[in-house]
C-alpha cells in the first residue's frame, strides 16, 4: 500500500504521517513489532523507528528524517501506539534556464 501511494502522489509528497497501532487481539503490526523487538533488546526508541518497514521504504524514496510525534503508548518492548512523521527535504527550485 505504501508503494502504491508513493507511485500515485510521486515527488509531491514531502512528509508521511505514520499512525502505527498494535493490531486487535495482538495481531501483527510490522512497524510496532519491529520497534518492540529492537527496544526490548535495548535499542533507543528513536533508533528503532528508523529500522522499521515504513521508514526504510521511505528512505529509498529520499525521505531522510523520522521523528516521533506526541507520546508513544507503552514501554520499551511493549509499545502499542506510535505516531511518526517521516520527511523528505524540499527540493530547491532551479533557476530558469538550468
Amino acid at each position: 500500500m505504501f508503494n502504491r501511494m508513493m507511485r500515485y502522489f510521486g515527488d509531491e509528497v514531502r512528509a508521511v504521517h505514520g499512525v502505527w497501532r498494535k493490531g486487535v487481539s495482538g495481531r501483527p503490526s510490522a512497524n510496532i513489532d519491529r520497534v518492540n523487538e529492537l527496544t526490548a533488546a535495548g535499542v533507543p526508541l528513536g533508533d528503532a523507528i528508523v529500522q522499521t518497514w515504513t521508514v526504510t521504504r521511505a528512505g529509498k524514496l529520499g525521505f531522510v528524517r523520522a521523528q516521533i510525534l506526541g507520546q508513544p503508548v507503552g514501554a520499551p518492548g511493549a509499545y502499542t501506539e506510535i505516531d511518526v512523521l517521516i520527511e523528505r527535504p524540499q527540493q530547491s527550485a532551479e533557476a530558469p534556464g538550468e
